[in-house]
């Protein structure tokens, strides 16, 4: 038995290299027949096909993980062996950063990918609402007291005015009275009118005096 000319056993493999296409005959023979059996490598020239390309990596940071509401973070990202990349499905360069300023908690993904397959990585902002300013401080009330006249003569009546603001109560001589209003007096003798007006920013007080003079003596009954 031969293969290509040359002698093999009767059962058995080889292993061969060929540098270019060539076919391989084997022949068995005896005495009175033979056989013959054929087989062609093919082989092909040329450039061996690269390697497949890696599966893409990514890596994706946040300067703050948590702001309040108004501040920003800066996002980093790394990637390598990516032919695409996107943040939150909008394109970025494969390396890079970006600072954000999001209104509410958000997480942020990246996505790298190649021909290979794709890589993400995410990262939260969370985001803390600003409290509200405190209220303002009631407004102190105010307060304005007047008198018709500032003397009278005993038995004459005198008529108080008075005004407020931011007030809720207020007394006149330590009695109740409206907010805002008038009032006639007669005093007998000289006297001080304080009015006090409260409300929830405080309270204050104004004062005004009434002189009162005695009448005059009748006139003399001519005799």
């Amino acid at each position: 038995m031969t293969l290509n000319g040359v002698a093999v056993s009767s059962s058995g493999e080889k292993q061969v290299s060929p540098s270019s296409t060539t076919e391989y005959v084997l022949i068995a023979k005896d005495s009175s027949h033979s056989v013959t059996s054929r087989v062609s490598v093919t082989v092909l020239n040329g450039t061996p096909a690269p390697p497949p390309a890696p599966v893409p990596s990514a890596n994706l940071t946040a300067s703050s993980t948590s702001i309040t509401a108004g501040q920003s973070s800066t996002l980093s990202w790394t990637t390598t062996n990516a032919t695409s990349v996107t943040l939150n499905g909008n394109a970025v360069s494969t390396n890079g950063s970006q600072s954000v300023t999001p209104a509410s908690t958000t997480t942020y993904t990246l996505n790298a990918t190649n021909a290979a397959g794709s890589s993400t990585s995410s990262v939260v902002v969370t985001v803390t609402p600003v409290a509200p300013p405190p209220p303002p401080p009631p407004a102190a009330p105010t307060a304005t007291l007047s008198a018709s006249a500032a003397s009278i003569v005993s038995g004459q009546s005198v008529t108080l005015s008075w005004t407020t603001t931011n007030a809720t109560s207020a007394t006149l001589n330590g009695n109740a009275i409206a907010v805002n209003g008038s009032q006639a007096f007669s005093p007998t003798a000289n006297t001080t009118y304080t009015l006090m007006a409260s409300g929830a920013g405080g309270s204050i007080s104004k004062s005004v005096s009434v002189t009162v003079t005695a009448s005059p003596p009748p006139a003399p009954v001519p005799t």
